[in-house]
């Protein structure tokens, strides 16, 4: 493997990991508060302007660490706005609106390090497997995005921390395992993060994410063929999974398959017109020339 398609599949990994990761969240209305008053409504005129307003952050140029990110205006005032409440408040269930909407739009900033601080303060103020849960999967979300050792250590700690604590509660929930297992494979065990994706993979053989997650640790180790077994079962059961097609042809291309990694990113091309999914499929055709 040529030290340019090293580097075409680092980029390649970050840019599919972040672009499909893009927080799909939306400020929630509290429906359980009955503080409807004069500034719980400015809140919410606030929440619905940084929606609109808000311009998409690059993923590949704006890491989480260190808050080195394009920043839009509008959504930096909302962050003071509710910073300054949250800090002037003494009533508990605004503090929680407050405290769930400045996570939320720092998540929104991909500001994950910063937005965990505030869901483990909800989970302190209000205890439960939810609260635990989005803390811990907001450190998951910092955890993948960051490129700084120390930084991933932390929040694969944190994020093994707060997601277990619901495993306690729910001990069949496959989907928080994939995540603890993914962080145990960065720790200094690697091994019991894969004993625990063949687990689950053992409960239940046709989870995608288990299968997904192997597919990649497969390339990363540069067991090529058995990344690209791994990624044709996940596409056998979901033919419209585009990382799944997309690490496919890394697959191919990395043990000489070329007309079949052709194909296969010709078609990840013809189905995902992000500019920055195009740009990195045509260098690896551009290699395939």
């Amino acid at each position: 493997m040529s030290k340019h398609q090293i580097i075409l599949l680092a980029v390649a990994v970050l840019l599919i990991g972040g672009l499909y990761a893009l927080p799909k969240v939306m400020i929630e209305n509290n429906e359980q508060s009955q503080l409807v008053d004069e500034e719980e409504e400015l809140l919410e005129a606030d929440e619905a302007t940084m929606q609109a307003n808000l311009k998409p952050v690059d993923a590949t140029t704006n890491q989480p660490d260190g808050h080195s990110r394009q920043t839009d205006e509008t959504l930096v005032t909302h962050i003071n706005s509710l910073r300054s409440r949250l800090q002037s408040s003494d009533n508990q269930e605004k503090n929680i609106i407050f405290a769930d909407s400045l996570a939320t739009a720092y998540e929104l900033m991909r500001a994950y390090d910063s937005a965990a601080y505030y869901r483990v303060q909800l989970s302190e103020w209000d205890a439960s497997p939810e609260r635990w849960e989005a803390a811990g999967n907001t450190y998951y979300d910092a955890f993948r995005f960051s490129m700084d050792p120390e930084s991933q250590k932390k929040t694969g700690a944190n994020t093994r921390k707060y997601l277990n604590k619901v495993l306690d509660v729910e001990p069949d929930r496959l989907d928080l395992k994939n995540k603890v297992a993914m962080t145990m494979v960065s720790s200094s065990n690697p091994m019991q993060g894969i004993m625990m994706l063949r687990e689950i993979l053992e409960k239940d053989p046709q989870n995608e994410e288990a299968t997904f997650n192997l597919g990649i640790l497969s390339i990363q180790s540069g067991q090529h063929s058995k990344a690209a077994e791994r990624f044709e079962a996940l596409l056998e059961r979901n033919p419209d999974h585009l990382q799944a097609q997309f690490y496919l042809g890394v697959s191919y291309f990395e043990t000489g398959r070329k007309q079949e990694a052709r194909e296969q990113f010709e078609l990840v091309k013809a189905r995902d017109n992000d500019p920055a999914v195009q740009a990195t499929a045509d260098s690896y055709l551009e290699e395939l020339r």
